[in-house]
């Protein structure tokens, strides 16, 4: 599709899945104060989208720079594709991320995480083809099925002890990626199993 701009009207209240994907030319959508609920999947492969605005007076959302924000920005919904920045640092706000939040974000390189971030989604940074550099925080607990799938210039990530869960395919793709992870620990046992 051509769209490049959507101003949404005043009185939609629901956003459905998939109700703007792959629309490749958008790079402009405008959320009024009468939107409630936004369903995931909405902004996937929108690889032209710069700024997602939401009208201030809106109690559920809200956005920082053109990304999408729930209201009190504790948990970051998405990432504008479009952006052209290679370095992203996550508001010291944000407790949460939601699933495939940067996924196919072809433009970043380094992703600044803080420690607060208690789980990596599935597919968070999914085929983030130049993404160089990420350092897992500490007080990550949980990762998610293909965290990592297709991050092909990853090179380096460490795994803390306190990481219990990992999930399915998390590093398919990463083909130079080195995994370090503490001795003793379940990511430890994580990667002698992925390896083996």
């Amino acid at each position: 599709t051509s769209l490049t701009e959507v101003i949404i009207g005043e009185s939609v209240k629901h956003i459905e899945a998939n109700a703007f994907y792959e629309c490749k030319n958008l790079q402009i959508v405008k959320i009024p104060e009468s939107v409630t609920q936004i369903d995931s999947g909405v902004f996937d492969l929108c690889e032209s989208l710069t700024n997602i605005e939401v009208d201030d007076k809106n109690q559920y959302y809200s956005s920082i720079n053109g990304n999408l924000y729930n209201k009190n920005k504790t948990t970051l919904i998405r990432y504008a594709l479009g952006k052209k920045d290679t370095v992203f640092i996550l508001p010291n706000s944000v407790r949460e991320l939601e699933e495939s939040v940067f996924s196919n974000c072809s433009n970043l390189e380094r992703i600044v995480l803080h420690n607060g971030i208690s789980a990596l989604p599935r597919s968070a940074f999914f085929a983030c083809v130049n993404l160089k550099e990420l350092k897992i925080p500490n007080s990550v607990t949980e990762i998610g099925d293909f965290v990592f799938w297709c991050c092909k210039k990853l090179e380096e990530i460490s795994l803390s002890s306190n990481i219990k869960n990992i999930g399915e395919n998390v590093f398919g793709y990463c083909k130079n990626l080195y995994i370090f992870a503490e001795t003793g620990s379940y990511a430890e046992k994580y990667c002698e199993e992925l390896f083996s």
